[in-house]
C-alpha cells in the first residue's frame, strides 16, 4: 500500500488540487444562488431573463 501511495504520489496531488478547486467553486456557486445569484453575461438575449432574480430587480428599479 505504501508502494503505491510513494508511486503515484503527484497523481494523488493533482486530483487532490482540482477536487480543493471545484469545491470552492460549486461552494461559489451555491453562495451566489442563495443571494440571488448573479450569472456573469447580461439579460439581454437571454432564455430566462424574466424568471431570474435580476429581472424582478430590474422591474422595480424601472417603476421608481
Amino acid at each position: 500500500m505504501i508502494a503505491w501511495i510513494t508511486e503515484n504520489i503527484i497523481t494523488i496531488a493533482v486530483c487532490l488540487v482540482i477536487a480543493v478547486f471545484a469545491s470552492l467553486a460549486l461552494i461559489s456557486m451555491l453562495k451566489n444562488r442563495k443571494k440571488g445569484g448573479k450569472c456573469s453575461c447580461g439579460c439581454d438575449g437571454c432564455a430566462y431573463s424574466g424568471s431570474c432574480g435580476e429581472a424582478g430587480k430590474r422591474s422595480l428599479e424601472k417603476t421608481n
